[in-house]
């Protein structure tokens, strides 16, 4: 309809993510916009319209799903927290290599104590005991990732 008025159409998408990458691809002067847009057909015409006001304005957009996940991501329990400064730093010794003898005799503990800090590593890091799986590998992976 728009064609035939003789208004020249530049695209058509069929959601509010392709409308978004459009516009940042082509300069246009105006974008029609359904309110209802895939995938939900809820409020994603309108986010994509506030989103191009915006950005036409000067400014920018975060996406709020983006900055939740953001900010939810350092609410996420991080397992290495629930550790004591005991049980820290016999692990960053597992992730120099150190075996147990070597870490016994670096902190001043019984091999025994040792067992037990590296036990209630595995623990607190949800390492169960499976066949197949190396415990202490796989906590000072834990370790180095965070």
């Amino acid at each position: 309809m728009l064609a035939d008025a003789g208004i020249d159409v530049v695209a058509q998408v069929g959601d509010a993510e392709a409308l978004l990458a459009t516009l940042d691809a082509t300069a246009v002067d105006i974008a029609v916009v359904d309110i209802r847009m895939p995938p939900t057909r809820t409020t994603e015409g309108l986010v994509a319209a506030a989103t191009i006001r915006r950005i036409a304005a000067g400014g920018w957009v975060i996406d709020p799903l983006v900055v939740s996940r953001l900010v939810g991501r350092r609410r996420e329990r991080n397992p290495l927290d629930e550790l004591t400064d005991r049980e820290r730093e016999v692990l960053g010794l597992m992730a120099e290599g150190r075996s147990n003898q070597a870490i016994s005799e670096r902190m001043f503990l019984s091999p025994k104590t040792v067992e037990t800090h590296i036990r209630s590593v595995f623990s607190k890091l949800g390492l169960d005991d499976l066949p197949g799986d190396n415990r202490r590998v796989l906590s000072v992976l834990a370790y180095l990732r965070r």
